[in-house]
């Protein structure tokens, strides 16, 4: 289709074409770049193989154009010449009313206007294919559209959804001047909406480039059937396509988060489904989308869902003890040590999260502390630049070379869990945390089981970087790296990742209570009815019983050190002689210990000074368990148990 040129215009080209070079000169106050819009780019970046991509495109521009060309390239190779013609509106309806219906104002016949089609031959799968239009204007003026990106799948292969918005924000980069340009000249002249570009290069223009690297989805689309999409379009995505794995890919700037209704969504899915889990990189990062995290284990957050409970306890924490410019998270680190998988080991070419060595014993989070301290002497120049970019972007102001010091992870690992409290201590401040109940019992667990639970899968040799994963109804992974964004090695775990998460059951988490008598009928009973009621297997033994089961994940112990009928025994054999008397004094009577009777256990006390001060903690216990309590100890016991 084309429009007609304003009548003036016509006589001022035609006037300069026949003018003598003497004659006086026409100005034309401002020449305008062309106008393109791409219409149907391939819906989730993915197409099926063995077919020709057509793509609609639209162009408008002041004067006739020079020249209109596509390109495309496939697997980053040379740009090659797409095949262009000229499109009927017909054949396309519903493409072409999308592109014309977002003039305003004015109608465009004041300027000419293009309606064509490229296309791009057909490929096999395991290939990632970029096209573009450039369009040069009469005057020299060129304008090139965003480099868009689709994946040729495996339809055969299990459905991965894939949350990758910085494959939609890569599209602008090459072409961001151009796009720029075409935005404003939508504005001033062509009276047309490109408010879809405009929010897309907006955080183009605060963020470094380099921090929004590159991500290899062909070598997966080889092997299943994939679907790239933006974090809006996540719950929508879900419901239509039924994903066996979802990954979350480095989520990490503000306008990628994802709100509390889409982590709701993706935690019904999960554990709905048994649908496996991958999160990467930069999206547990806090500086910029906090709510990843959150504050509580009531409400769904990514770090929950990854059995990262704890890093929700360090929020907590670090609001409690005024250390608001220390994150939980840190990005872009990088030590260059070896990450080793197994007997093997790979050289991570991405940047690295950290933070998540809350889960590591004192001993391995001091080396990831020397590591870390000597980064920051090296790069201090790109700390205090990350810090820059997240003011401007979210307003939020960070230390990082104090984050790095890991003092929230310091001060979890070093809590002291009272029956209706935390206490912590960080920088010689001791702060105590006043969570409600089933927050309390939550982290309680989750700490005691944190050398155990996430487990970690692999970790570079100075321990700043990590996989960790765990398993249960459904199975989950973080890697701290961008493995999307590294070499061939990176992309072979990345894609054995993605086949152990499709493995989930959905399990039942079970439960030995050693009780004698007395106690069992005063609150026992009860105790094990309601974990029963939450889908928990309850096994109730006496001491002559226990030695068959002392060796079980989860171990629930009533009664104190002085019990009656030879539990008073055990009791002495798990706790210190601080942790006896405590009971006997009616100070504490929750107490949580792990690794008592074998590896990878949890054992917890519920005791108090007599039988009556028992049934009280009993009570007390009961107030904090509920359905999420019973799906993290499943979790956590098909984890240890491997």
């Amino acid at each position: 289709m084309r429009g007609r040129v304003p009548a003036l215009f016509f006589i001022l080209i035609l006037f300069c074409s026949v003018m003598a070079v003497a004659s006086a000169t026409v100005i034309v106050n401002k020449i305008y770049p062309p106008l393109i819009i791409v219409g149907n780019a391939p819906s989730g970046h993915a197409i099926q193989p063995g077919t020709e991509e057509v793509v609609y495109f639209y162009v408008a521009d002041m004067f006739p154009p020079k020249n209109i060309t596509a390109y495309y390239r496939v697997n980053d190779g040379e740009w090659k010449t797409a095949f262009v013609k000229d499109a009927a509106a017909g054949e396309s309806w519903d493409v072409y009313q999308s592109i014309i219906n977002r003039y305003y104002g004015n109608n465009p016949s004041k300027f000419y206007v293009y309606y064509k089609k490229l296309t791009i031959p057909a490929q096999q799968p395991g290939v990632k294919v970029d096209f573009k239009v450039v369009v040069t204007g009469p005057t020299g003026k060129v304008s090139v559209s965003p480099v868009y990106t689709f994946y040729v799948v495996n339809p055969s292969g299990e459905r991965v959804l894939i949350v990758d918005p910085s494959v939609d924000a890569r599209s602008y980069l090459d072409s961001l001047n151009s796009v720029v340009d075409m935005i404003n000249a939508s504005r001033e002249f062509y009276n047309y909406n490109l408010s879809d570009y405009e929010a897309a290069v907006t955080p183009l223009k605060l963020v470094p480039h380099w921090m929004i690297g590159e991500h290899h989805w062909e070598q997966l689309a080889a092997k299943y059937d994939i679907t790239v999409i933006s974090p809006s379009e996540l719950p929508g995505a879900i419901s239509k396509i039924g994903p066996k794995a979802i990954i979350l890919a480095d989520l990490w700037l503000p306008n990628w988060g994802l709100n509390s209704e889409e982590m709701r969504a993706l935690e019904s899915y999960l554990k709905a489904s048994h649908a496996g889990l991958i999160v990467t990189g930069g999206t547990l990062f806090d500086g910029a989308n906090p709510l990843h995290i959150g504050n509580s284990t009531n409400e769904s957050s990514i770090a929950g869902m990854l059995g990262l409970g704890l890093l929700q306890l360090e929020e907590v924490v670090r609001s409690s003890c005024g250390l608001e410019n220390v994150s939980v998270m840190l990005p872009y680190v990088n030590t260059g040590s070896t990450l080793m998988i197994g007997d093997s080991g790979i050289s991570p070419s991405s940047y690295d999260t950290v933070g998540w060595q809350v889960v590591l014993s004192d001993g391995q989070r001091a080396m990831a502390r020397r590591a870390l301290n000597r980064f920051v002497e090296d790069n201090g120049t790109l700390l205090r630049g990350l810090a820059s970019v997240m003011a401007n972007m979210s307003g939020r102001s960070f230390n990082f070379s104090m984050t790095a010091e890991l003092p929230l992870a310091d001060a979890v690992s070093n809590a002291v869990f009272m029956d209706d409290h935390v206490s912590v201590s960080v920088n010689g401040r001791d702060v105590n945390v006043l969570p409600s109940p089933p927050d309390l019992e939550m982290w309680r667990f989750l700490w005691a089981a944190r050398r155990h639970f996430p487990e970690v899968f692999a970790h570079t040799v100075d321990y700043t970087g990590g996989i960790l994963r765990m398993d249960g109804p459904y199975r989950a992974v973080y890697t701290s790296f961008d493995l999307e964004e590294g070499n061939g090695a990176e992309l072979n775990v990345l894609d054995n990742l993605v086949n152990w998460v499709m493995g989930g059951s959905k399990g039942t988490p079970d439960v030995v209570i050693l009780a004698n008598d007395i106690d069992w009928d005063i609150k026992g009973d009860l105790l094990g009815a309601q974990l029963e009621n939450l889908g928990f297997s309850v096994k109730r033994v006496t001491a002559a019983q226990f030695d068959a089961y002392k060796q079980s994940p989860f171990v629930i112990i009533l009664g104190g050190p002085d019990a009656y009928d030879g539990v008073g025994a055990y009791v002495r054999e798990a706790l210190t002689a601080d942790e006896q008397n405590s009971i006997r004094t009616g100070t504490r009577g929750i107490i949580i210990k792990s690794d008592v009777w074998s590896n990878g256990q949890v054992v917890l006390v519920l005791a108090g000074p007599d039988r009556w001060g028992t049934a009280r903690k009993v009570k007390g216990y009961l107030r904090g368990v509920g359905p999420d309590y019973a799906g993290m100890v499943a979790s956590f016991e098909a984890t240890v148990r491997g």
